[in-house]
């Protein structure tokens, strides 16, 4: 057999899809390191200015509330079966040979795709070329809970791999609508597929050995050991709750939490904005409360191993992180869009709960921890329906069996 060469392929237009794609190519050291694998931004590949309308304009469209709800609007325009062709067909044009000559030189038996873009450009090749048509096996990762019609092909993926049941079923109707319009002589926009995996969102593989520790019979020990790492004293029955930081409005949040009755312990992620810190530690909190800042955080499994709750927003990964070890969300004001839809999923199997409006964050608090926990309780209960912690090593096994 043909030894298997791996292109895993995403565009960084939100860090989501970047860590999925980092999270497969860990399983693929971990549990296929003889396989040789690449890893590239198909957007190093496009020109100075598609990059700059994929990444920066993206940017700043989520910093406003107008650019927010365009972009919802964008991404409902394109979740409509025949019309997002045209869509595809604009990026194609812009994305250029590039790929193709990637492709020529690193000949991969295999190509990953997390994002719909690269799995386009894969598939026109695909369908242009007897060569790659034949041998080329391409699988697209689906990084969000809600499958979008964007995302489907046509005729060129050999497996798609999913977050959650419900997406088969979408997929399956998606498969239908092409075989009706086949019949009717009308070309489809959409596909058939030839597999559909329910493998997860994929997440680094730290996340799957600690919720192994955390449901082993040592997991109490695992958790403690979590919070020593981020200053928490295990002895204390104070709750843990992660707040995310909420960019321009961290402040506000950092506020609202504060101003919660019941006693809690804050630990808030500021990531890499250096100013925040000096902002944050000028608010004055009660002593009821403890609150640990933290810069950029590179433990989260250890994070939210200690953590019983996290407040911020609800990306693809974030869920998949947080399904995983059992930490249900409070998602503030979810985005247009993708995020929407996912803040919807986490709210169907009852694993969050949705703040539009920031004074009512201390209430969605003080309900979740009030009256024994009970809310809690079954918000873990929700959040776990959607876990998937071995998803990268799913993805791996299935195309080694391929």
């Amino acid at each position: 057999d043909e030894k298997k060469r791996v292109l895993i392929l995403y565009a960084n237009v939100g860090s989501g899809h970047k860590s999925a794609a980092n999270a497969i190519e860990e399983a693929f050291k971990e549990r296929a390191g003889s396989v040789e694998v690449q890893k590239l931004d198909v957007l190093d590949l496009c020109s100075p200015a598609f990059r700059f309308g994929a990444q920066t304009m993206f940017q700043k469209l989520t910093q406003s509330l107008a650019g927010q709800h365009m972009l919802g609007f964008l991404y409902d325009m394109g979740d409509h079966g025949n019309e997002k062709g045209k869509v595809q067909r604009a990026l194609e044009d812009h994305a250029g040979i590039g790929l193709a000559k990637v492709l020529t030189k690193f000949r991969p038996t295999n190509i990953i795709c997390t994002h719909f873009l690269p799995c386009q450009l894969v598939g026109t090749l695909k369908r242009t070329s007897r060569v790659l048509g034949s041998r080329l096996k391409l699988g697209l990762v689906i990084t969000d809970l809600d499958l979008q019609s964007m995302w489907v092909q046509e005729g060129a993926v050999d497996a798609y791999y999913l977050p959650r049941e419900d997406s088969a079923v979408v997929l399956k109707e998606y498969e239908s609508q092409a075989r009706e319009m086949r019949k009717k002589g009308e070309k489809s926009k959409l596909t058939t597929v030839s597999k559909s995996v329910l493998s997860g969102i994929p997440i680094m593989p730290e996340f799957s050995k600690a919720a192994r520790e955390m449901h082993s019979t040592e997991g109490g020990a695992f958790k403690y050991e979590a919070m020593r790492t981020f200053g928490l004293d295990p002895i204390d029955k104070r709750p843990v709750v992660v707040v995310m930081s909420g960019g321009k409005l961290i402040k506000q949040v950092y506020e609202n939490c504060l101003s919660c009755e019941i006693p809690l312990r804050f630990v808030v992620v500021m990531g890499r904005q250096a100013d925040v810190r000096e902002v944050l530690e000028k608010v004055h909190v009660p002593p009821r409360h403890l609150v640990k800042l933290v810069g950029f955080c590179r433990e989260m499994p250890k994070l939210l191993a200690a953590a019983d709750l996290m407040v911020g927003k609800c990306g693809g990964l974030t869920a998949a992180e947080n399904a995983a070890l059992g930490v249900p969300l409070i998602i503030l004001d979810p985005i247009p869009g993708q995020e929407q839809r996912n803040s919807d999923c986490l709210l169907q199997t009852g694993g969050a709960l949705k703040v539009n409006d920031l004074p009512l964050l201390n209430r969605r608090l003080t309900e979740v921890f009030d009256n024994e926990r009970k809310l809690l309780i079954s918000m873990q209960k929700g959040i776990k329906v959607l876990a998937k912690p071995e998803s990268c090593f799913t993805i791996v096994e299935d195309i080694m069996k391929g």
